[in-house]
């Protein structure tokens, strides 16, 4: 049990210099409307085949440009893998894969360097679980640093409700939760 004295310096912060800012993305209407903690997670739903998965591409390479932040994807929705690879290049760049503005061999190279840093792709061989999917980001945390990771899309899990649904998506948000807390990183999921 706390008081409020025992919170009294952490207040006092708070009036002196506000709510702490999270990390920024390139995209200064977006700044204005939300920024990203590590520890919490956000959740993007909407319309399918509307461009969620491709505005969260934007979103994480924002975040790696402007805070440095690594991550990880468990993203069934963007497959063959090489293909998303490209999809990030492309947004990277500024350029095309194909055509008349097309990506040069040298930009290729300079964008597999800085990407090979800084992304990760988990695709394990069988048993799609939130467990499964958590146990290889726990390891990405501990072998790379990484800042923050995406599950695109939630349908995508191997899904073992055992019984009532609902109460199995709110056992599953804690769990997701406290592994972002616990784990100082943020997670994107993609709701349809």
């Amino acid at each position: 049990v706390f008081t409020i004295e025992d919170y009294s310096d952490e207040i006092n912060d708070i009036y002196h210099r506000g709510l702490p800012v999270g990390a920024k993305t390139q995209m200064s209407n977006l700044n204005k409307l939300i920024s990203f903690h590590k520890g919490y997670f956000t959740t993007i739903t909407g319309v399918p085949s509307h461009g969620k998965s491709d505005a969260l591409d934007q979103i994480t390479l924002d975040l790696s440009i402007t805070a440095d932040w690594k991550g990880a994807f468990y993203s069934p929705e963007n497959k063959p893998t090489s293909l998303h690879i490209s999809k990030l290049a492309r947004k990277l760049i500024g350029k095309s894969w194909w055509g008349d503005n097309r990506i040069t061999k040298a930009e290729i190279e300079l964008v597999k360097g800085y990407l090979n840093d800084r992304f990760f792709f988990i695709k394990p061989e069988k048993d799609f679980t939130l467990d499964t999917i958590l146990a290889h980001v726990k390891q990405l945390v501990l072998r790379k640093g990484i800042d923050f990771f995406v599950i695109d899309a939630w349908n995508k899990l191997e899904h073992k409700y055992g019984g009532d649904e609902n109460a199995y998506i709110g056992q599953s948000l804690d769990k997701l939760a406290v592994f972002c807390e616990l784990n100082a990183v943020h997670l994107f999921i993609v709701a349809h």
